[in-house]
């Protein structure tokens, strides 16, 4: 019952480092704060009195219905008091902002406060990405999958002759991915970390479009060839510096 009453959760795991875990044995650990995040009273006073004004808007109560669906049919079971427990906690997050109604990106903070037993955090971590900002849970997938292939394609242990075919592979793959993204990510704006990834993928398929440009006996002396080669294949001909692929 104790337990329960904790309605923020956040998983501190077992320190790594023998001399950081003997630092804090013997009280010489001191970590740096980030002031940043640090409210003062009269922040909190303020944010307070803002709570207050603040709506429960339509559209999060949409999401919020479909990822207390989601939540069920992946076997995660929240009780009704601590559902209306994290209201505060979206409202808090839109008073912030200066806002007087939520939006489903509030929703953010619900991944630390709807698990109960640790096996519970991924998926309820997913289920709030992809109902309260789904853009986000598709960058994290997309990022998570591309970079294990870019580095496999950067690696000096790629055969030469399979160089080019996984090359143009990538490539076509990717300016997929960047299309999905761009797509998804319409709906819910300018949000750091989709674009971030965004540009990261960008950065890796112009390189990736140089490179096979150079593969397939492009040169600098024929530059319109060059220039309808790279648009063919999604590069721009104008920042075509590629490094890290052959």
């Amino acid at each position: 019952a104790l337990y329960d009453r904790f309605l923020v959760r956040l998983m501190v795991r077992p320190i790594q480092s023998d001399r950081a875990w003997a630092e804090m044995m013997l009280g010489r650990a001191d970590a740096p704060r980030d002031t940043s995040l640090v409210l003062t009273r009269e922040q909190v006073s303020t944010l307070s009195y803002g709570i207050e004004q603040v709506q429960i808007g339509t559209s999060t109560m949409r999401s919020m219905l479909r990822l207390r669906s989601e939540l069920v049919r992946n076997g995660v079971t929240v009780s009704d008091r601590r559902w209306r427990q994290c209201l505060p906690l979206m409202k808090f997050r839109a008073a912030k902002e200066g806002r007087v109604e939520t939006l489903p990106k509030d929703m953010l903070i619900l991944q630390h406060a709807l698990w109960t037993t640790p096996d519970q955090i991924s998926r309820v971590a997913e289920a709030v990405l992809g109902t309260a900002v789904p853009a986000l849970l598709v960058a994290r997938k997309t990022e998570a999958e591309l970079v294990g292939e870019v580095t496999a394609l950067r690696s000096p242990e790629l055969p030469p002759d399979q160089y080019l075919d996984k090359a143009i592979t990538l490539n076509t793959k990717l300016l997929a991915e960047i299309k999905r993204l761009e797509d998804v990510a319409k709906e819910a704006g300018a949000v750091p970390e989709v674009v971030r990834v965004l540009k990261w993928m960008r950065s890796v398929q112009q390189e990736i479009a140089v490179s096979i440009a150079k593969k397939t006996g492009a040169t600098d002396s024929a530059s319109s060839s060059i220039g309808a080669l790279l648009a063919d294949l999604g590069a721009d001909a104008g920042n075509s510096q590629g490094i890290g692929f052959r």
